[in-house]
């Protein structure tokens, strides 16, 4: 009798050491690896603020160590070197996984209702044709007017933003001597705004030039501007 009670309040003293599950205990690593997600993102979204170029780029570099599907480093530095040589001062210059664009306003190249390249465009797409030769990738040129009629050329807006996309084109063929088999033109006319076309500067903004390079990763998909 007294060796079973013994062996009892050994029992008991065993089963009171043993520490007591906690069911949310899950709640502390579970909030620690919140916290440093949304850290992360943050860091993220303020390099995205400074610069959507430098933010892609980032973002390529991140996916190089995790996967072998990553931006090519080419694209990348295309991208950047668009952005060193014209800044915010002339165009706009976006980045997505298809291409990398840059968006020049008609009147940096042409005059109003002309398909004629200005004298003064010459030293823009100079500068253009520098990054064009740094690499063999596909480029697409595409024009863009607003929704005001043009009355001058059959074909209206259509025929001017088409002609407009071609002679950029011209441009980089006959005098910079770039391969013409690199090259696609485009005419949207007004049918693919940026902007409203219900004041001037929405249609200032539509009246445009697109120059894309499309991006290795694309291969030959075609991808259109």
């Amino acid at each position: 009798m007294s060796c079973f009670s013994a062996g009892r309040r050994r029992g008991d003293r065993i089963t009171g050491n043993k520490k007591k599950f906690d069911p949310s205990s899950w709640k502390t690593p579970y909030g620690t690896m919140m916290l440093l997600c949304m850290i992360f993102f943050m860091i993220l979204y303020t390099i995205s603020l400074k610069s959507g170029v430098e933010y892609e780029g980032v973002i390529a570099k991140l996916q190089s160590g995790v996967s072998r599907e990553k931006h090519p480093v080419g694209d990348v530095e295309t991208a950047e070197r668009m952005e060193e040589i014209f800044g915010s001062e002339k165009g706009v210059i976006q980045m997505d996984a298809r291409k990398i664009k840059i968006m020049l306003d008609s009147p940096v190249l042409f005059d109003s209702g002309s398909a004629e390249l200005k004298a003064s465009s010459l030293d823009v797409l100079f500068k253009v044709a520098r990054v064009l030769r740094e690499t063999r990738n596909k480029v697409n040129v595409a024009g863009h007017t607003d929704d005001l009629p043009f009355r001058a050329l059959p074909g209206g807006n259509f025929e001017l933003s088409t002609l407009r996309a071609f002679n950029v084109i011209r441009y980089f063929i006959d005098i910079e001597k770039i391969p013409p088999s690199r090259f696609s033109a485009y005419g949207f006319g007004e049918h693919s705004p940026v902007a409203p076309n219900t004041d001037a500067a929405g249609r200032s903004r539509n009246r445009r030039i697109e120059i894309s390079i499309l991006r290795e990763t694309a291969g030959k998909e075609g991808a259109k501007t």
